[in-house]
């Protein structure tokens, strides 16, 4: 099956021929078809998760991690499939890619501290990444470490895991309100801080704070980009809102110049240089 999706769409007929051609396997297209069954598709994963495993890997010094249960690592894609398969795999409409009328989405997350696969699921398209969190938060357990992206984070799942006794650690959404005080409104100036850090040549920095309306009590790490990378995210910005009428902000445009980080990780139990 695998050699026989290589390139361009096969016919079970011409799989068969090539599977007897190329690797002397006698299997007519009946027999071929009769094993696409649960059981193979489960095989097939095991393969998948086996192999990336072998290749996942991390630079990381054991005694960072030594505060973990797990570190669960998270991502998703999605790509369209061909309509026929609709009825299986539900898409976003009309056209090609992801907003096809099939499609697919893959969650894959893995523990790099065993390099164990720990999901890897197939779903339609449209069970996204919020859907996905909701249907398994109670995988979650005392110790494990959550990395993710800002798709999986609400602030009711953060809220399960510090009440499970868990970690997390997210990007800052771009208009999360940021406080240093409970007792105060006044925000965090990103501006002072972009100053400061450049007369002081300092490229990374960490304090604590509180975000969003809950005003939730967090780790903030703050680390100063390159010039091009704030004029790449202000020029991706500019074509998501075109022709919207919407200019991009001045809180955009300065945090842009960093990547934050949030985490509920005590300072003393893992760097921020881990971290970044």
């Amino acid at each position: 099956m695998f050699y026989g999706v290589d390139s361009d769409l096969k016919s079970f007929r011409q799989i068969s021929t090539r599977s007897k051609t190329e690797h002397s396997v006698l299997m007519s297209k009946q027999g071929l078809d009769e094993r696409f069954s649960l059981s193979s598709v489960d095989f097939v994963k095991e393969l998948i998760s086996q192999a990336l495993a072998s290749q996942a890997g991390s630079t990381i010094a054991p005694n960072e991690l030594q505060l973990f249960n797990t570190v669960r690592i998270k991502d998703s894609t999605t790509f369209g499939l061909h309509e026929s398969l609709s009825e299986y795999f539900e898409g976003y409409g009309k056209g090609g890619g992801p907003s096809s009328k099939a499609g697919v989405s893959i969650q894959f997350e893995y523990d790099l501290k065993s390099n164990r696969i720990i999901d890897l699921d197939i779903n339609s398209a449209v069970t996204n990444d919020a859907k996905d969190v909701v249907s398994k938060k109670h995988d979650i357990c005392k110790s494990d470490l959550i990395i993710r992206d800002l798709g999986y984070y609400s602030d009711k799942v953060i809220q399960e895991i510090v009440e499970k006794e868990a970690f997390f650690i997210s990007r800052l959404y771009t208009n999360t309100i940021v406080r240093t005080d409970a007792r105060s409104e006044t925000r965090v100036d990103f501006e002072q801080i972009y100053r400061h850090m450049i007369q002081t040549q300092v490229r990374r920095i960490e304090m604590n704070v509180l975000v969003g309306s809950k005003k939730r009590p967090v780790r903030l790490i703050i680390e100063l980009m390159p010039d091009e990378v704030y004029e790449k995210r202000i020029r991706r910005r500019k074509k998501e809102i075109n022709n919207s009428g919407i200019d991009v902000t001045d809180e955009f445009r300065i945090r842009s110049r960093f990547n934050l980080f949030v985490c509920n990780i005590p300072s003393d139990k893992c760097a921020a240089e881990t971290i970044t």
